[in-house]
């Protein structure tokens, strides 16, 4: 056997068997101490017998083992990432620095789900393409800590943050309509979300819709309500994030991204959400990606806290359209 796999293993077991070690686990009680006298030369006989050239082969096999899966791993990961390079444009393909590759690759010999070498290929593609978004060591640090599920949690919220534009949470029942909350927990964990309070008074939501609440002149201090946005971090892995159909994401939500009338079930939602204090109004202007004018949108609907529907305030421009609008005012919720 070899010397310098031998001495290690022999340094390990030998304090043992020493009266020294023995005494360590000595009880004054008889019983006790006679137990432990027994399980302890018990265990001596054991490491005495042991076939030290087969702990040694064992290692080694194990040791080329984890070799071999690293390797592998690698190069899983290194071929998606080729095949995704080679479709960026010659012109805006640019080298990865030194520090970042080691980085990257002393990470992915580690990753073997097919999921997570897609995001890490993904992730060192659009590292190369000048064209993109930057990957930084930052973002690699996260990447790093990611399993599959939060790959699937990420992908959610991003999904949700594309078509809604604004997450804003009024209530527990918007927050259990779009996610589950232990998931944003690990997201913002993983530095990938924020979530801070905020005293604003308007929401603007796609399509081209804004709505506005306030409290009575006579009242002060509003309740500050909780805004969820991606970080820096989470705006550079965005990108990463394979096609939402590919994760097979087993999770229901109450708010469907398919159903067409999402934006009007989460404006009813968030209406809903506000107590009787708040005067709530709604602008269905249907100029999305305007800035307003000089003196605001006009309202064309008003929240009813008792029937729980808008009630209309005025003419509905014709760019909106009519099933959301319907949607609105029938207080259609997930």
């Amino acid at each position: 056997m070899d010397p310098n796999v031998l001495k290690p293993m022999v340094d390990i077991v030998a304090p043992f068997a020493n009266e020294g070690a023995k005494r360590l686990f000595r009880s004054e009680e008889a019983g006790p101490a006679k137990l432990t006298d027994a399980l302890l030369e018990k265990l001596v006989k054991v490491i005495s017998d042991s076939d030290m050239k087969t702990i040694a082969e064992h290692l080694e096999r194990r040791s080329r083992y984890i070799g071999l899966r690293k390797l592998f791993n690698f190069e899983g990961c290194m071929r998606l990432a080729l095949d995704l390079a080679r479709e960026i444009p010659e012109e805006k393909q640019q080298p990865a620095d030194e520090d970042w590759f080691a980085l990257w690759f002393s990470a992915v010999e580690n990753v073997s789900e097919e999921t997570m070498q897609t995001l890490w290929a993904r992730a060192f593609a659009q590292k190369v393409n000048s064209d993109g978004p930057d990957v930084s060591l930052r973002a690699i640090d996260s990447l790093r800590l990611m399993q599959r599920k939060d790959v699937v949690s990420f992908s959610r919220f991003c999904q949700v943050y594309q078509q809604l534009g604004y997450i804003f949470i009024n209530s527990n029942m918007v927050m259990k309509d779009l996610f589950y909350p232990h998931n944003l927990d690990d997201l913002i964990d993983l530095s990938l979300i924020t979530r801070s309070e905020t005293f604003l008074n308007n929401i603007a939501f796609r399509g081209g819709y804004s709505l506005y609440f306030k409290l009575p002149p006579d009242m002060f201090a509003p309740d500050p309500f909780r805004v969820l946005s991606l970080s820096a971090r989470g705006r550079e892995l965005a990108g990463t994030l394979p096609a939402p159909k590919t994760l097979g994401e087993p999770l229901e939500y109450g708010l469907s991204l398919d159903d067409p009338l999402v934006v009007a079930k989460y404006i009813n939602q968030i209406a809903s959400g506000f107590d009787r204090r708040y005067d709530i109004v709604l602008s269905a202007h249907g100029q999305e990606g305007h800035r307003p004018p000089a003196g605001g949108w006009k309202r064309t609907h008003i929240w009813d806290h008792r029937a729980q529907t808008w009630v209309r305030r005025g003419e509905v421009p014709a760019e909106c359209d009519p099933g959301l609008i319907d949607a609105l005012e029938s207080g259609q919720v997930p």
